[in-house]
C-alpha cells in the first residue's frame, strides 16, 4: 500500500441509484461528487521539497477524461490558539500520461449510518477508457460516533486544563526550568568540546 493520494472525478460516476432507498437516494442526490476528494493507494506517490516540505499529489480526471497532476506542498503553520495546522499551497499541475488501473475511495458520514464507496478506472495514455463501481458499504456508524464523542471530551478536558489557575502560575516557572536545563546542557557540550580539543592536542 502506497502514500494515499487525493482524486478528484469529474467525469460522471456510476452511482448506484437503484439500490438505494428513497432516504438514501435523497441523502447522494445532494452530494456535488465532482467536487469531493477522493483518496487512492494504487501507486506510491510522494515527494519531498528542498525546502523539506512534504509534497502530496493530487489527481483530477476531468469531465472529457483526461487524468491530470496537480503537485500541493504543505507547511504547518501555528494558529492563535497554538496549534499546528497544516497550510496548502499549489505547486503545478501536469496532464499525466498513465496506463493502468486506479482504485479510489471515499468513506461518506452521515447521521444514521456511514457509507464507504469505491470505483476503478482504467486509462490508456492518459486517457479514460474505463470506469466502474467497485463497491458501495453500509455500516453503523455508533462506534465512530462513540470515538468522536470521546476525542471531544479529551479535548475539552485538555483545554480546561491548560486555561486553569493552576497551570497559568505554574507556566513561568516551566519557562525558566526549560530555559536553565538549556543553559545547561550548553556549558556541558562546551566543556566537553574543550576537553576533547585538548584530548587532540596531547595526542598529536
Amino acid at each position: 500500500m502506497g502514500i494515499l493520494s487525493k482524486v478528484i472525478c469529474e467525469t460522471k460516476l456510476p452511482i448506484p441509484w437503484e439500490d438505494f432507498s428513497d432516504k438514501e437516494n435523497e441523502i447522494f442526490s445532494k452530494v456535488k461528487w465532482d467536487e469531493i476528494d477522493f483518496y487512492t493507494s494504487s501507486f506510491f506517490d510522494y515527494e519531498e521539497s528542498a525546502l523539506g516540505l512534504n509534497i502530496v499529489s493530487s489527481y483530477t480526471i476531468s469531465e472529457d477524461g483526461q487524468f491530470y497532476k496537480s503537485l500541493k506542498e504543505y507547511k504547518f503553520i501555528e494558529n492563535k490558539s497554538g496549534e499546528m495546522i497544516p497550510q496548502e499551497q499549489d505547486a503545478g499541475i501536469e496532464r499525466q500520461d498513465f496506463t493502468g488501473e486506479i482504485l479510489f475511495w471515499k468513506e461518506i458520514m452521515e447521521e444514521k449510518n456511514d457509507y464507504e464507496v469505491s470505483f476503478v478506472a482504467l486509462f490508456f495514455k492518459g486517457e479514460l477508457k474505463e470506469l466502474n463501481l467497485d463497491g458501495w458499504k453500509k455500516r453503523s456508524n455508533k462506534e465512530r460516533k462513540a470515538a468522536e464523542k470521546k476525542l471531544k471530551e479529551e479535548i475539552i478536558e485538555e483545554r480546561n486544563e491548560r486555561e486553569s489557575l493552576w497551570s497559568k502560575i505554574k507556566y513561568p516557572f516551566k519557562r525558566l526550568a526549560l530555559i536553565f536545563s538549556s543553559l545547561i546542557k550548553w556549558i556541558i557540550f562546551k566543556i566537553l568540546d574543550i576537553l576533547i580539543r585538548i584530548e587532540v592536542w596531547i595526542v598529536k
